[in-house]
């Protein structure tokens, strides 16, 4: 009986013992390319950890690069004392899980719709989102527009101005049109099933995928979102999180501008 060829197993590529210069070579050239993404993706995150903890004349000097000078615990003090921003995290909070809410209410079966290949004037419908995808309104009609339905300084103005995306909806038409079964959808209509009936019974439950990256896609989207509570919010009580915290970086920017000035002057 032959004696059988032992296999390499798969990924042995870049460190197998009786790889030639030119195998170590680009293995070292692919490694040090990841340890470089690495640094770069990992960095941010390490330095603004370190900023934290540290005096904002030094992050103003440029003394923490590497780690911070000396354990400054005076932002987390001012943070944990500042009424303001937990109030406005339990408005985003509202906000993210209301608009996710509504989002996918909307988005889900509008998506479904449209991947229908017996729906009257579906390309026609899908051309006119696309269109308003590249072509908005702007800016002055949209609020012109909230201001007549009387949303502005609500807090319904947030949660409507997001909820509905027409990219998210191509990909969950897409989703549809590709991964559910006509031929499931046919069935079901033979054994009595109503359109509603097979969305809710049939679509639904083999969509789990397309609907949780639909909400996560929503759930950063509101939580991110500054410009709506910029533009239609006066209430500061009902501000977000990202309002409240730009301001707060504007606030310490110009502090360390000044602090910069004295230093220098």
């Amino acid at each position: 009986m032959a004696e059988q060829e032992k296999r390499e197993p798969s990924g042995s590529y870049l460190l197998r013992k009786n790889a030639g210069a030119s195998d170590w070579v680009f293995s070292i050239c692919v490694w040090a390319l990841m340890a470089l993404v690495v640094i770069a993706v990992a960095y941010p995150l390490y330095f603004v950890l370190v900023a934290s903890f540290s005096d904002p004349a030094d992050v103003a000097m440029g003394r923490t690069l590497l780690g911070p000078v000396d354990i400054y615990l005076d932002g987390y003090r001012e943070i944990f004392h500042y009424q303001r921003i937990w109030t406005a995290y339990g408005n985003t909070i509202f906000y993210t899980v209301a608009g996710t809410l509504l989002h996918l209410v909307l988005t889900i079966p509008i998506a479904y719709v449209l991947s229908r290949r017996n729906l009257m004037l579906g390309g026609f419908l899908s051309g006119y989102l696309l269109v308003t995808m590249f072509f908005s309104g702007g800016t002055i009609p949209l609020y012109m527009a909230l201001r007549s339905y009387g949303l502005l300084d609500t807090r319904a103005v947030l949660i409507v101005s997001g909820c509905i995306s027409v990219y998210n909806i191509i990909i969950a038409r897409t989703f549809f049109a590709t991964s559910v079964p006509p031929e499931l959808i046919e069935a079901s209509h033979i054994d009595g099933a109503t359109e509603l009936q097979c969305f809710i019974r049939i679509v639904l439950p083999i969509s789990t995928t397309i609907i949780a990256v639909i909400g996560l896609y929503s759930a950063v989207s509101y939580w991110n979102a500054y410009k709506p509570g910029l533009m239609y919010i006066r209430n500061q009580a009902l501000v977000p999180l990202q309002v409240v915290l730009r301001e707060l970086l504007v606030k310490t920017q110009n502090l360390l501008l000044s602090a910069k000035k004295l230093a220098t002057g």
